[in-house]
């Protein structure tokens, strides 16, 4: 194997604040790189990751090259622009670049992981026109979550074009790869985290309050954050839910209002403390004591897909309170999970009501055991894709 190529949205967390990139999509991708070099693979990521500036009439974010923990970060040049037409024409003309460029880097005896995104499909088109064997990394049908029957159909068709898979569950794999192509499966970060949290932020309230958190998207179609929030309104006065992560300005402004208005009618604590990455990430969720998967689970989405921040909870150390889905139940984690059963705000307090931290749970012999496992899993999938 000459290089193994890595294609996905991704930035390192402490860098390039001007490059778009989920977080928790990043955190799993650097975990896939690690147990790709820890397998022997010479890794380079090609990174995809743009820009949502809409600030200026017209800027270029040009190319270049860096070291990210000893893994080489190719990054290609992305525009931005406040005129809708104008960017809409730049985003075609970085894809006609882009595809142009990665097809061009990948040699005959070269692996590719793609990571599945819709800004993505394009270079799906590409690789086929060009017989180039590549690994599709799907974590959801984003379709499902957009509601765009169309779409979703595009989308399926060309996701089953791939030769090999990762998945998030089984039951994507099902859904996709009828064919039988070689996969494997991998429900988030399977490491325990280093620990840079010196004591919880009960100890050092001064209030001795439970703390929970919610980390991840705004989204509400997602719906996950306002779960979080409206639950708050049924807790007592030993209880703060914290809320980090990521969302558009509108959807910020709203769960903070939200926020505040639960706030008023509530003895539990709830704030918005902002965007986590990197090790100020891990730092603030060690310092919690329960972590909260909340989504919507009558959305299409949680039928296939796995929560990644259910993997991020138990890395660090937290109890995880979610929503009863067979994807999170019937997972590798399932047993270390307290769940609840109807998307309510009574149900969900509910659930971090018969949580006792005194007793916390210990997933880190199986969290070692899975990324062993995942390790070969992988190795075989790499092997079977020629």
């Amino acid at each position: 194997m000459k290089k193994l190529y890595y294609i996905s949205y991704y930035k390192d967390t402490g860098s390039q604040s001007s490059r778009d990139a989920v977080p928790a999509a990043v955190n799993k991708m650097r975990f896939i790189t690690d147990v790709l070099k820890d397998i022997g693979c010479d890794v380079e990521i090609l990174s995809l990751s743009g820009t949502k500036n809409r600030s200026d009439f017209y800027k270029k974010y040009p190319a270049f090259t860096e070291n990210t923990e000893g893994t080489c970060v190719r990054f290609f040049d992305r525009y931005a622009s406040s005129f809708k037409p104008l960017r809409y024409l730049l985003r075609k003309y970085s894809e006609l670049k882009i595809k142009k460029a990665i097809v061009n880097t990948i040699g005959n005896d070269d692996k590719v992981i793609l990571y599945h995104s819709l800004g993505a499909l394009y270079l799906i088109k590409a690789f086929r026109r060009r017989h180039i064997p590549f690994i599709l990394e799907a974590e959801e049908v984003y379709s499902d979550v957009t509601g765009d029957v169309r779409r979703r159909a595009k989308e399926l068709k060309l996701m089953r074009m791939a030769d090999g898979y990762l998945f998030p569950t089984a039951m994507l794999g099902s859904l996709i790869n009828a064919d039988g192509r070689p996969e494997a499966i991998i429900h988030g970060v399977y490491r325990n985290e280093r620990r840079l949290a010196e004591t919880k932020f009960g100890a050092a309230d001064g209030e001795g309050r439970i703390h929970c958190v919610y980390a991840g998207t705004f989204d509400p179609r997602k719906g996950g954050s306002c779960a979080a929030v409206l639950a708050a309104a049924e807790l007592d006065r030993r209880y703060h839910v914290h809320i980090i992560g990521f969302g558009t300005e509108c959807d910020t402004a709203k769960l903070r209002e939200l926020i505040d208005r639960v706030s008023e009618t509530t003895e539990a604590k709830v704030t918005y403390d902002g965007l986590k990455t990197g090790d100020e990430y891990l730092r603030f969720i060690q310092s919690c004591d329960i972590g909260l998967s909340t989504q919507d689970p009558s959305a299409a989405f949680n039928e296939t897909s796995f929560p990644s921040k259910i993997l991020s909870y138990l890395s660090n150390g937290l109890e995880v309170v979610s929503i009863r889905i067979p994807a999170v139940e019937n997972s590798a984690v399932g047993r270390y999970v307290h769940y609840y059963d109807s998307q309510t705000p009574e149900a969900i307090a509910d659930a971090i009501r018969s949580v006792d931290i005194t007793k916390p749970s210990d997933p880190g012999k199986l969290l070692d055991s899975l990324s062993e496992e995942f390790g070969n899993d992988l190795k075989k999938l790499l092997e079977s894709v020629r």
